[in-house]
C-alpha cells in the first residue's frame, strides 16, 4: 500500500478533469451547419419573393407604358387620312382604315394591331399630279403639283392612281418653285415599304399626291441637336442713396413748359 492508501501501481488524479470531448465538438459543428442551412433557406425564400414583387411591378410599368402609347396611336388614328379615303379606297398597301387588328398565326403568336394616320397639318386633302411621273426610273419621275407650301422636305407622300400607289419621301430641297407658273416640282426616294409599287407611271390630272406628314427621324450618337451661345452677364449692387435738387423742384410733369 502507498501512502494514500491506494494499492501500489494505482494512480488517480486528485483533481476533476474538465473540456470538450470530440461528440461534444461534432455535435455543435452539425447545430451550426444545420443553423446556416435555415438561414440560406429564409434568405432564399426572401429573395424569391422579392424577384417576383420587383418583376411583377417592372411588367405593370412596362404594361402601362405600352397602353399608353397604343393609346396616343389610337386617338390619331384616321386623321388626315380621312378626307384621302376614296383616293386610296384601291391601294392595298396603305388601306384608308384607321386601326386594323391582326390575329397572331398561332395561338402562341401576338396579334397585332396597325394604326393608319397622317402627320402633315397643312394638307389633308390629295393633290392632282399636273404632269406624268414614272417612278421606276433612276431616280425616280418627280412629282409636278400646283400648291408648293404644303410640301417640305423629309415628309412623306404617297401617288395613288387607281389600284397603283407609291410611297416615298421628299429629298432635301426636294422641292423647287418655277418663279413664272408658280407650280412645284417635287423629287423624291422611294421607301423600302413591302408591297410599294416601285414601277408604275402615274398621268397628270389622273393620280393624286397625298402627304402623310414627316418621316420619323432618328437622333444618332455625335450628332448635333442643340447649340450653345454664351453671353457676358453682369453682377449689378444697388446702393441707397439721395438725389440732387433739379430744376424741376417739386413741380410735376409738364410744370417746366414744352421746351
Amino acid at each position: 500500500m502507498s501512502a494514500a492508501g491506494l494499492p501500489k501501481g494505482e494512480f488517480r488524479s486528485a483533481k476533476r478533469q474538465r473540456g470538450v470531448g470530440l461528440i461534444e465538438i461534432m455535435v455543435g459543428i452539425l447545430i451550426s451547419m444545420l443553423m446556416v442551412l435555415i438561414i440560406y433557406q429564409v434568405y432564399l425564400v426572401s429573395e424569391g419573393q422579392k424577384r417576383t414583387i420587383t418583376a411583377g411591378s417592372d411588367a405593370q410599368q412596362n404594361a402601362s407604358y405600352g397602353l399608353f402609347l397604343i393609346g396616343q396611336d389610337l386617338m390619331g388614328a384616321g386623321q388626315v387620312i380621312s378626307a384621302s379615303a376614296t383616293a386610296l379606297s384601291g391601294c392595298a398597301m396603305l388601306r384608308p382604315i384607321p386601326a386594323v387588328i391582326a390575329a397572331g398565326a398561332t395561338d402562341n403568336d401576338p396579334d397585332s394591331i396597325t394604326v393608319f394616320y397622317g402627320g402633315s397639318s397643312s394638307l389633308s386633302t390629295p393633290a392632282p399630279l399636273l404632269s406624268s411621273a414614272a417612278v421606276g426610273a433612276t431616280p425616280p419621275g418627280a412629282y409636278v403639283v400646283a400648291a408648293p407650301l404644303p410640301f417640305s422636305p423629309n415628309d412623306v407622300v404617297v401617288a395613288v392612281q387607281g389600284a397603283n400607289c407609291t410611297l416615298s419621301t421628299i429629298n432635301a430641297n426636294g422641292v423647287s418653285v418655277a418663279g413664272p407658273t408658280g407650280l412645284a416640282t417635287i423629287s423624291h426616294t422611294l421607301t423600302a415599304t413591302p408591297g410599294n409599287n416601285t414601277t408604275a407611271t402615274y398621268g397628270a390630272v389622273a393620280a393624286s399626291l397625298i402627304n402623310l406628314g414627316q418621316a420619323d427621324y432618328t437622333i444618332k450618337n455625335g450628332d448635333r441637336i442643340a447649340q450653345l451661345l454664351l453671353e457676358k452677364t453682369y453682377n449689378i449692387r444697388w446702393e441707397e442713396g439721395e438725389l440732387s435738387e433739379t430744376a424741376r423742384g417739386e413741380g410735376k410733369f409738364g410744370s417746366t413748359g414744352k421746351r
